[in-house]
């Protein structure tokens, strides 16, 4: 992944009295070489964590002079989620073609002594990991023709990473071209890995593996084999700056900022790496309120309705804890507000569950997610990008009147992995089918299942991937349709998902109706029209009419903003009261709306909601964010009594939006 930003400054000279003032950081006294081990691997590589560990005891023996970079490729490192790939990383695979796994190279020597027997690859450097400490030693204890230091820092507020290298050679290069490369690597990252329980323990983390010194980009301005130093000549001083703009993720795995450090090497081209150098980043821009939208997943409903989830995770790089979040999210201009309360420290993430917002059943778009407010003051950034993120949502619900349709799969290689289940409404299961066999080849093969409804019902249809990498992921483009028993598509997938994925159908009488019923709650305000007695799967269509000094403001259904277009159409999947809302245009008057309150609160056995509007629906969550009760409520008085002594937290839905309060039940 190339950047959207990288300035390049550099010099090189002949180091005079006048020069010498130049030269900051690197020394000029004739020094040994460092030593970069670059492992390659991949997570179905079983050996492997063997490999990591080997690396890393080296690296804490010769602090500061061995450096480790892991790099994932090769048939062990799927593409498939999580994909730790890199194109850099690939290039470098490609290159030096490793075959055995995990093999390695010691600064890109050709056929080191005592690891000749044990030499893989075209170029000779490869070597297997049995012989990386032996060979550490003896190069550690070799003369260095140049000195390299580096110095880093990371701009929190706008994720730029400044990296300023220098390089003096204490000696003639023997060649005419040396290059410096500065490589990108990342820390911490949990993961799957094969063999990880077994040959390094110490690196499991609640059963997933710390991936180390993964390398993610490689960040010389003319790519994998780094940028020409000018003048390699006795006395000769290089010096280079380099601006790159961190990503929020490579291949959907978060870039965390507190976890990111610079390795530089000087190498004759390609091989030959002369000496390495290390630098953990400062940090800067450092502010009380940074949070950063890291990522966002839709997470397709159970339902056969026109609703959709989605999470989105938030990492907090202010200074101060977040306490409360305001969110912006909707679809189109059909935007709401979340409050999040919670206790995020810095450098720590969450991942926010959204509350259900409308897509359209039938429809495709991007939900939009802004965070607005921290801790109650409003969040600017020098860099707004930060604080918005879209995520493609679409809403399929395939609508028939027949009482069978067809299961189609065209399973990949590794179809063992794959299985499939169809449940009604009430979780009873329908049909199920799969694991198949596998195929020696990467390709698809067609898989039908004819299947009976056996009621007019909503039917969720989970197929289900154990190697979590989906069907579509470079064995073979695998998909799934549910279709009519003529072949009309009623929903499909492309294969592309992790663990599992969800397609939603419905069975209905021909001829039947659903009532759409549009409604507004105070006739000074507004009138309404349209709905009625509607085809399921005809359109709806309702419209909504202001009185003098009111303007119409927004539909909803049970308190989610659907649109706000004063004439809508949706298509009918199922009964719906759609309500219009309105809002005074003379005067504004002092909200009785925005604030709610609990009390008593420690509370015994009634929880009473001080809310003026109405309330849609509630919703009562643990502090872990599990759903412990929910129901609609107009009374404002909720019985709580059969809650355990603790901490909780109410949501409520209202026509402005979710409102929550924490409480305390004793």
């Amino acid at each position: 992944m190339k950047k959207s930003l990288r300035i390049t400054l550099f010099a090189t000279f002949l180091l005079c009295p006048y020069f010498m003032r130049a030269q900051t950081i690197v020394s000029t006294i004739p020094s040994n070489k460092n030593v970069l081990i670059e492992e390659y691997t991949g997570i179905n590589c079983v050996n492997c964590p063997d490999g990591h560990k080997i690396a890393n005891n080296l690296i804490i023996a010769n602090p500061g002079r061995v450096f480790g970079v892991n790099i994932h490729t090769g048939g062990y490192a799927p593409i498939s989620p999580p994909n730790y790939h890199c194109p850099d990383g690939d290039a470098m695979g490609s290159y030096f073609q490793p075959q055995s796994f995990p093999i390695g190279s010691l600064n890109r020597i050709p056929q080191l002594p005592g690891g000749a027997s044990q030499v893989w690859g075209p170029r000779k450097v490869l070597i297997s990991r049995e012989h990386w400490a032996s060979n550490t030693t003896t190069i550690l204890n070799q003369s260095s023709y140049v000195n390299i230091a580096a110095q880093s820092e990371i701009d929190y507020a706008n994720r730029r990473l400044t990296v300023l290298i220098e390089v003096y050679y204490t000696d003639d290069s023997p060649v005419t071209t040396n290059m410096l490369t500065v490589m990108l690597l990342q820390n911490n990252i949990l993961g799957p890995q094969t063999g990880g329980a077994q040959y390094n323990p110490d690196q499991m983390v609640n059963g997933l593996y710390n991936h180390q010194h993964m390398l993610r980009d490689i960040i010389s301005e003319s790519g994998t084999w780094g940028d020409t130093i000018g003048h390699t000549g006795q006395g000769s001083f290089f010096t280079k700056t380099y601006v790159y703009d961190i990503p929020r993720t490579i291949n959907n795995i978060p870039v965390k900022l507190q976890d990111l450090e610079v390795f530089a090497l000087v190498s004759e081209e390609r091989i030959n790496i002369i000496t390495a150098c290390g630098s953990t980043p400062t940090k800067t821009g450092m502010a009380a309120h940074n949070p950063q939208v890291e990522s966002a997943r839709h997470i397709p409903k159970q339902s056969c309705d026109h609703l959709s989830n989605a999470s989105v995770t938030i990492r907090n790089y202010g200074t101060e804890a977040i306490h409360t979040l305001k969110i912006e999210y909707g679809v189109g201009d059909n935007l709401a507000v979340y409050e999040f309360l919670g206790d995020v420290p810095f450098e720590k993430d969450t991942t926010v569950l959204l509350p259900s917002f409308y897509v359209g059943a039938g429809n495709t778009d991007h939900l939009q997610i802004n965070l607005k407010e921290q801790n109650g003051t409003p969040l600017v950034s020098p860099n707004p990008s930060l604080l918005s993120i879209q995520v493609g949502v679409t809403k399929q619900v395939g609508l028939t009147t027949s009482d069978s349709v067809v299961i189609k799969i065209w399973q990949d290689r590794y179809g063992k992995e794959t299985t499939w289940k169809l449940f009604g409404s009430d979780n009873t299961l329908i049909a199920e089918g799969g694991p198949y066999v596998n195929m020696s080849i990467n390709t698809t093969y067609l898989r039908e299942h004819k299947v009976k409804l056996p009621l007019n019902d909503c039917y969720s249809f989970f197929i289900y991937d154990s190697g979590g990498d989906g069907i579509n992921c470079g064995y073979g483009e695998g998909k799934y349709q549910i279709t009519e028993l003529d072949g009309t598509i009623l929903a499909f997938g492309d294969g592309k998902f992790t663990t599992s994925d969800l397609l939603m159908i419905s069975r209905y009488q021909a001829g039947a109706t659903v009532e759409i019923t549009p409604q507004v709650d105070n006739t000074e305000e507004g009138s309404v029209s349209g709905g009625g007695s509607v085809a399921i799967g005809s359109d709806a269509v309702v419209t909504a009419t202001a009185n003098t000094n009111y303007q119409f403001v927004n539909w909803t259904i049970d308190g989610v903003i659907v649109s706000t277009s004063p004439e809508f159409s949706m298509m009918a999947v199922e009964n719906a009261t759609i309500v219009a809302n309105f809002k005074n245009t003379v005067a504004v008057k002092p909200s009785q709306l925005s604030a709610v309150a609990v009390f008593p609160n420690p509370v015994g056995d009634v929880l009473t909601i001080g809310y003026a509007g109405k309330i849609e629906r509630y919703e009562i969550y643990n502090v872990s964010g599990q759903l412990i009760q929910r129901g609609s409520h107009d009374t404002k008085q909720i019985s709580v009594a059969n809650l355990a002594d603790g901490i909780y937290i109410l949501r409520i839905q209202t026509k402005d939006g979710v409102k929550q309060q924490r409480f305390i039940k004793h």
